[in-house]
C-alpha cells in the first residue's frame, strides 16, 4: 500500500506478489479450514486493492495483526 502511494509500480508489484506467496505457504501448512478460509478472503481483498490501485488502509490494519502476532510468537 506504501508503495502504491508513492506510484512505485515496481515496488509494489514485488511486494505483492512476495505477499501472495507468503499467504499461498501459510495456507497450506494450516490444516484448519476456517483459518484457510479467512485468509484466502485476505488475499481475495489483497488482489483487488492491487487490481484496482486503491489504498486500503483497512486491509494494512488487518495484515498488521498477523505481523504482531508473529512477533509476539517469537
Amino acid at each position: 500500500m506504501n508503495a502504491m502511494q508513492r506510484g512505485d509500480g515496481v515496488s509494489m508489484q514485488g511486494a505483492y506478489y512476495r505477499a501472495l506467496d507468503l499467504i499461498d505457504a501459510t495456507v497450506a501448512s494450516w490444516s484448519s479450514a476456517p483459518r484457510r478460509k479467512e485468509l484466502l478472503r485476505a488475499r481475495e481483498e489483497l488482489s483487488i486493492a492491487v487490481e484496482s490501485q486503491t489504498v486500503d488502509r483497512g486491509l494494512d490494519a488487518y495484515f498488521m495483526q498477523y505481523a504482531i502476532a508473529a512477533r509476539m510468537a517469537r
